[in-house]
This record gives C-alpha cells, sequence and structure tokens, in this order.
C-alpha cells in the first residue's frame, strides 16, 4: 500500500541516513522492519529475500556483485553492524553524474527484463526453466511482480522500495552505498505519513505520525526536530513532527511485535490533552535529551 513513509538514523550527533519510502509506511509494515532489526528478530537475509536482491533461480545482474552478507546475523548484532557500517564511513552522497550512471544501469535492467519477457511468452512451459537459468534477471523479476523494478535491482539504496530495509543494507553491505538524505520530508505532514528514527547515541526508537499545524502540539516536552535549521527558520511555520511513541532498544523486546504495532496504532489515533496543547516557541534554545 502507498503509504509513504521516512527512515532515519542518528549517530554521533548527526543525521547518517534518512530514507524516503513509499511503500506500507504503517508500524505493521515498515515500522515492523525496523523493530526486528533493533530486535534481531529478522536477519540480514531475510530483508535481502524481501528486497528480492538474492534469488536461487539465477544469478544477480552483474552491476554490483554481492554488496551485502546473506548470513544470519549473532544475536544483538544488526545494531552492532550497523554503527560499524557508519563509522566505517560506507555511506557516500553521490553526485548528479554518479546517479545517472546507475539509473542509466536500471534502465539497461529493465529493457533485458522486457526482452526475457517476451521470449518467455514464446515458450512451452517445459522450456521456460531453460530461459530463465540462462539469464540475468533473477525469475522473482519478471514473475512474481508485475512491476519490475530496475532501481531497487541495480542500486537498493537509491531506490523508494527499499524503505526500512536500508538498515540491514548498510549494516551488512560489503561496499561503499550511496545515500540520499531527506529529512526535510518528515515535515510535509501530507506526505510523510510515518517516520521512524533509530537513535544509535540515545539507543531510541522515536515514531512520527505526519505533523500538527500552528493550534498546537500534540507530543510532550522537547522534539528532536525543534533544532532543525528548516524548522527554526520559520520555513513551515509552526509545524514540526508528531512524535507518538519514543521506546528504548531494551523496551522493544519487552514490548514485543504485537503490543508494538497496538502502542503505535492508539498514540496516533489519541485526541490531544489540554495541556499538550500549548504554543511552542520554535526559535527557543532546546536542549534535547
Amino acid at each position: 500500500m502507498g503509504t509513504r513513509n521516512l527512515t532515519l538514523v542518528w549517530y554521533k550527533g548527526k543525521w547518517h541516513i534518512a530514507q524516503y519510502g513509499q511503500w506500507d509506511g504503517y508500524p505493521g509494515g515498515q515500522g515492523m522492519t525496523v523493530f526486528r532489526f533493533l530486535t534481531n528478530t529478522d536477519t540480514a537475509k531475510d530483508i535481502c529475500k524481501r528486497l528480492n536482491l538474492t534469488d536461487d533461480c539465477g544469478p544477480r545482474y552483474p552491476i554490483k556483485t554481492e554488496p551485502y552478507s546473506t548470513e544470519p546475523a549473532p544475536a544483538k548484532e544488526n545494531i552492532a553492524a550497523l554503527k560499524a557500517a557508519l563509522d566505517n564511513d560506507i555511506l557516500f552522497s553521490p553526485s548528479q553524474e554518479e546517479v545517472d550512471i546507475i539509473c542509466e544501469k536500471a534502465e539497461e535492467v529493465e529493457r533485458e527484463a522486457q526482452k526475457l519477457s517476451e521470449a518467455l511468452s514464446k515458450q512451452s512451459n517445459s522450456e521456460k526453466d531453460s530461459v530463465v537459468r540462462d539469464a540475468l534477471i533473477p525469475r522473482s523479476f519478471f514473475l512474481s511482480d508485475a512491476r519490475f523494478r530496475s532501481l531497487l535491482f541495480v542500486e537498493p539504496s537509491l531506490a523508494r522500495d527499499t524503505g526500512a530495509g536500508i538498515l540491514s543494507y548498510v549494516a551488512y553491505s560489503k561496499e561503499k552505498v550511496p545515500i540520499q538524505m531527506d529529512v526535510e520530508f518528515i515535515m510535509d505532514s501530507m506526505m510523510c505519513e510515518w517516520a521512524y528514527v533509530v537513535d544509535l547515541d540515545a539507543e531510541l526508537l522515536e515514531v512520527y505520525n505526519g505533523g500538527i499545524s500552528s493550534e498546537g502540539y500534540i507530543d510532550e516536552g522537547p522534539n528532536r526536530f525543534d533544532e532543525e535549521e528548516f524548522i527554526k527558520g520559520g520555513e513551515y511555520g509552526k509545524k514540526r513532527p508528531r512524535l507518538v511513541v519514543k521506546l528504548g532498544f531494551g523496551e522493544l523486546l519487552d514490548l514485543g511485535e504485537e503490543d508494538f504495532v497496538k502502542k503505535c496504532e492508539m498514540e496516533a489515533e489519541r485526541e490531544p490533552r489540554e495541556d499538550e496543547v500549548d504554543e511552542v516557541d520554535l526559535n527557543a534554545e532546546v536542549l534535547y535529551a
């Protein structure tokens, strides 16, 4: 379902990841991907399979060979792996020329997929397996999903379909990962319906649900986005993202998947109390703890 979302990672006092996602931004969708990553109940292999980055029916397109580890991570290692990847400067901001090259490769893959699809349509069922086996495109890319996602295949970190899967992709990448930051998208309350902030410094997961107008703020206390220049500068007026849930990493394990989803959804639907609807001076100094 097209529920736009944002997955963000805060580490050593700055943003490292602000990944736009196109699909299933609800707590039970992308939120569950974040939850399972932080509780280590979803391995890198699980994420890669869900993103169609591996397939037993054919080799991966040889533009970017095996940039990820498909081995399950030991207990509690996902967070450590993500920190290590960021410490090793695995992320880089691609130039427009580099983005253009990646897009050209994606177009090449899409053309190949189309040719393969046409070839398959002319084959009998008994002949299709040999066509697939000799192809560069895994079966799942043209048989299981009518919407062929060539950019996801060539460079997942730049694809809108990756969503919260970016956490595992970055954590277990064996190569440099191009990343495009979109922190400001969280201010678009009409389009950014859910956002998930992984704070590796404070070991917190924050869940945001849209924004709220100048009438007041639903969440209590200071909000980390108060200090962002695009808010302090007044470009968005008296609006900031709505924080609905803040949980320590340890609390997630105690809470469990079902209760995590329920908590997020209930808090998002909750009406503001009178003591929560107060004017806030966004230009005042706010220390986020």
